[in-house]
């Protein structure tokens, strides 16, 4: 397994290297994951956030030889780099991702896509062919890239290594969330290349665990309901992270919304003036 080491390029497969970007944090791990695939034609995969000595190092690495940029998804420590890139390196250079639907202060809204792209748009060279998947649930405009010659998925937030993927409404959404991780068994993934954290093997084995986990979730919520009759979300926390460490609690209520807000929308609970009920 090749270490994780802030702002030094390193080969990780025969066709891709890595950038850790210099921005660990309780959100990003270790850092961003910058990913540059191929050798004569290159794509940038998550240019990260706006760190100059981030930005300069992919600029050394990538003159003459980049083509297009990719982000998996538009929050703010994985595409703002991809216009001051783009300015450095040329108009040629083509920028490609979803828009989000949303805004707010974790999201990119500068952030433009060259044209329109998304699930099933491929880019192929005499190299690799990279095939995007829409992935949404973590962020609703997420994309996965499938690098198809290496069984290699570039999975940007939809899963870590790790820690688990924080869901957080409005544009989190659980159901679509475990949808998209089963959306994966279609595709004959060996490795998972994160945007935080290292690369993951057995693919398949991580993606059915994570679903179970998810699913898992879903039951502590149902079970801390049944404790008592009406709960907030704050009184709900204890019980169904009881296995996460308390000061990680203000940031696990973001996906107990998305839990709570699943088992509403199937008819199981509901919520008046922050208090919530199990209805079956």
């Amino acid at each position: 397994m090749v270490a994780l080491i802030t702002g030094q390029i390193t080969q990780v497969s025969p066709r891709v290297k890595r950038l850790l970007a210099p921005n660990p944090g309780p959100f990003t791990g270790p850092g961003t994951n910058t990913y540059i695939v191929g050798k004569s034609e290159l794509v940038l995969i998550d240019p990260g956030p706006e760190i100059v000595s981030h930005i300069d190092t992919l600029v050394d690495e990538l003159a003459g030889n980049i083509r297009w940029i990719l982000v998996t998804h538009t929050h703010r420590d994985h595409s703002p780099a991809a216009a001051l890139l783009k300015k450095r390196l040329g108009s040629s250079v083509e920028v490609l991702g979803m828009l989000s639907a949303h805004d707010g202060p974790s999201f990119d809204q500068d952030f433009i896509s060259d044209r329109p792209f998304g699930h099933g748009d491929s880019i192929k060279t005499e190299e690799f062919t990279l095939t995007a998947i829409h992935t949404p649930g973590h962020a609703s405009n997420h994309l996965c890239y499938f690098l198809e010659e290496e069984a290699l998925l570039f999975s940007g937030d939809h899963l870590m290594d790790g820690s688990t993927v924080v869901i957080a409404p409005p544009d989190g959404h659980i159901a679509s969330y475990i949808d998209s991780l089963s959306l994966l068994f279609d595709y004959p993934i060996d490795v998972i290349a994160p945007a935080h954290g290292g690369l993951i093997s057995r693919a398949h084995e991580e993606i059915e665990k994570t679903i179970r986990h998810r699913l898992k979730r879903e039951e502590n919520v149902r079970a801390a309901l049944l404790l008592d009759s009406s709960r907030s979300i704050s009184d709900l926390t204890p019980f169904v992270y009881d296995d996460v460490p308390v000061f990680m609690h203000l940031i696990a209520q973001q996906s107990l919304l998305a839990h709570l807000i699943k088992l509403e929308e199937d008819g199981e609970a509901s919520e008046q003036q922050g208090q919530w009920t199990l209805l079956k």
